[in-house]
């Protein structure tokens, strides 16, 4: 599902939720608590890798390194995936 403002992904237990939606400043990234680690994909439209780590709990991604334009987030485990269109914005 997907609210306005808001990028959610849910399936299988596993629920990300990234806002606000189009984002200008921070984009928050929430992540399911004692899942264990996530790999954190970020790609602007042409495929380009902006941002790759590993999280185990939510955090807060400064955009304003970001030129303005959509942006998908990719998050996985291993088994699950999730994957969530942001817009960047300033």
């Amino acid at each position: 599902a997907t609210n306005e403002g808001v990028g959610i992904y849910e399936g299988d237990k596993l629920q990300v939720i990234a806002y606000p939606n189009p984002v200008a400043e921070s984009l928050h990234i929430f992540l399911p608590a004692n899942k264990g680690s996530f790999k954190i994909k970020i790609t602007n439209i042409d495929g380009r890798v902006v941002h790759s780590s590993i999280m185990s709990s939510s955090f807060n991604f400064p955009v304003n390194q970001l030129s303005a334009g959509i942006y998908l987030v990719d998050v996985s485990n291993g088994t699950k995936r999730a994957l969530l269109r942001i817009k960047v914005a300033h």
